[in-house]
């Protein structure tokens, strides 16, 4: 899913800026943490959806396996480098790069 790689395009340049400010270690703890989350919950989409093809292809095609639902991806853990990194203290373009992430 396009979402998902520009997510972390965006928490991997937040890491990436952060690492070059001062004092932002914990908006590159945050963005690292979110990268995993974020992993995490790509592999469980995709075993959900593997899961519903198998059940699908066994039960009677009266309805069609929806996997739209992306709720699984509505995640604290990927927000809050976003919104951390919203403060007076940090860099302009760190809070341009959290604000593009925090509209996606």
């Amino acid at each position: 899913m396009e979402f998902m790689r520009h997510i972390e395009t965006l928490l991997r340049d937040l890491a990436t800026a952060a690492r070059s400010a001062s004092n932002q270690n914990h908006v590159i703890e945050c963005a690292e943490h979110g990268i995993v989350k974020l992993r995490e919950l790509r592999s469980r989409y995709a075993r959900e959806v593997r899961e519903s093809n198998q059940i699908s292809s066994v039960a009677p095609a009266t309805t069609a396996p929806n996997h739209s639902n992306h709720n699984i991806f509505r995640c604290d853990e990927l927000l809050e480098p976003f919104i951390l990194t919203c403060n007076p203290s940090s860099p302009p373009s760190m809070v341009s790069i959290a604000l593009n992430g925090l509209n996606y």
